[in-house]
């Protein structure tokens, strides 16, 4: 019997994060020999899961307190496996909570995933099919040096997709961020892009500084879910003498060039202005002109959250040369096999007009599911190819922390009804999601290990799908990877200023290490 849409997704996003908690106990017990790797921190497991494209909008709660919550509670370094299983574990019987839980949840886990993955069969085009067998080479289209013209007001900025669309973009008119627009041939059209100027630590102009790429989530700058308008990025590097990139397109595009041609795209759904190329433009258009432009050096860093932390390890791989610092928070580095794929499912269906889960599917992206175009853009599969770069990766558990709490909100200016709505909607769907990446990026560590390939990880007891979990990250990773990468070891660290009206982060831990 197939499943109703709306069960669909209701059902696939609960039972992706079960199969999620139940496999990350299992390999947990399978995988503990991996603890005692002094490379890394946190604890391990090995189940995949994805990405749902209720990250950034929903769990955000859309609230405009995101930019001011408290980071998620504490990290996690060196914890036992023990402490990643899933409650309930019942040991007087003989069987795990989370054994139950897979018992009485994989039927509807299997008819979920087997439904969305027959739908994207339903709408495969057979040339989409044919280009699937193929793997580009980008070493074959060489950079670019692309056009670029400055934003001369608020009717030239981009205009929100959701919500008021003739309302430029929140971010728009921030002080310190430049609003750019980039030619992209591949998508024969402009692309809007914020520039933040590097500055020392006197507020001087940096000249020669390194870059960092910053990707947003799902609904991205065209939902108010950005880098910018949410988390005050320009803040919080500000003096630290590293220039910040941020593309304000791209909203449900997992920031990969698709098979589907642009004029379908642009039938089926409102975000899709065209061509969606944007492993081509990040990688070869993008950065020359911008970087031209900052009088940037050849350091570069790229990072992601929620969605586009499968983006930002996805460009790190197909462009390898570019990158020396990578960051995935919340993310899902798989895409090709059935739990990522149905995660992906459930966010491209976000963007479509007829969010029917057929209208967009991730075979308009990839082509069929496990083609080898699918797995050339799995970032698990590819991972050896991150070897050599300054990694940050990071998940919470799915628990509720600090900043879910109602009266933490209701003590940060939230009156009652948003603040029980808020923690209602990062506690359970938010806790949900992050549940289920959490399984996804123990999978990345695992396969790292593997590969003998070091990162710095954040795996923390506590935290969901939210900005205050994303907007400690950007603390973390600065200090432990991305300033000594790109900035060298007298880089100035990341402290929240109080004048700037950013959190501080009683749940530092500045020896957690790698």
């Amino acid at each position: 019997m197939k499943l109703s849409r709306p069960a669909l997704a209701s059902v696939a996003a609960i039972a992706i994060a079960a199969g999620s908690l139940t496999a990350a106990s299992v390999v947990n017990a399978e995988d503990a020999n991996q603890l005692n790797d002094d490379t890394v921190t946190g604890t391990s497991a090995d189940a995949p899961s994805g990405e749902s494209g209720a990250d950034d909008s929903a769990a955000d709660d859309s609230d405009a307190e995101g930019e001011g919550e408290a980071p998620a509670d504490e990290s996690d370094a060196g914890e036992d496996a023990s402490d990643n299983a899933a409650p309930g574990a019942d040991t007087e019987a003989g069987e795990t909570g989370a054994q139950r839980d897979k018992d009485s949840s994989m039927g509807d886990l299997s008819s979920v995933t087997k439904d969305l993955a027959e739908r994207g069969k339903e709408s495969i085009d057979p040339e989409i099919e044919d280009a699937a067998q193929e793997v580009p080479e980008n070493d074959d289209v060489p950079a670019k040096l692309a056009s670029m013209r400055k934003m001369t007001g608020p009717e030239d900025a981009p205009k929100k997709v959701s919500g008021n669309t003739s309302q430029a973009q929140d971010w728009y008119g921030t002080k310190g961020v430049e609003g750019w627009y980039v030619y992209s041939e591949s998508m024969k059209r402009d692309i809007p892009v914020a520039l933040v100027r590097a500055t020392d630590k006197d507020g001087k102009p940096v000249a020669d500084a390194p870059t960092l790429y910053m990707l947003n989530g799902a609904g991205g700058s065209e939902q108010s879910g950005d880098w910018i308008s949410v988390a005050e990025a320009q803040k919080v590097y500000k003096g630290k003498g590293v220039n910040l990139v941020v593309p304000m397109e791209g909203a449900f595009s997992y920031y990969v060039d698709w098979l589907t041609d642009g004029d379908t795209l642009k039938e089926k759904s409102d975000y899709f202005k065209g061509e969606q190329k944007w492993s081509t433009f990040l990688g070869k258009e993008l950065w020359p002109a911008v970087e031209k432009e900052l009088g940037a050096n050849d350091k570069r860093g790229i990072l992601g959250f929620s969605m586009s932390g499968t983006s930002s390890l996805l460009l790190a791989e197909h462009h390898p040369e570019l990158y020396d610092a990578v960051g995935s928070f919340s993310g899902c580095a798989a895409t090709s096999t059935p739990l990522p794929w149905a995660f992906a499912a459930l966010t491209v269906n976000r963007a479509a007009n007829e969010p029917n889960y057929s209208s967009v599917t991730p075979a308009h992206i990839w082509g069929p599911m496990g083609s080898p175009y699918n797995r050339y853009n799995d970032a698990l599969v590819n991972a050896e190819k991150l070897r050599g770069k300054a990694l940050y990766i990071s998940n919470g558990s799915g628990t509720a922390s600090q900043s879910d709490m109602v009266g933490f909100r209701v003590a940060n200016g939230q009156n009652l009804a948003q603040a029980i709505g808020g923690s209602m909607t990062t506690t359970v769907e938010g806790g949900v999601i992050e549940a289920a990446t959490n399984s996804c990026t123990h999978d990345l560590r695992a396969k790292l290990n593997n590969e003998n390939i070091k990162a710095h990880y954040e795996f923390r007891k506590a935290g969901t799908h939210a900005w205050a979990v994303w907007l400690d990250d950007l603390y973390r990773s600065w200090n432990t990877t991305f300033g000594p990468a790109l900035v060298g070891d007298d880089f100035v660290e990341a402290v929240p200023d109080p004048e700037d009206g950013l959190p501080e982060r009683a749940t530092w831990d500045a020896d957690s290490s790698s």
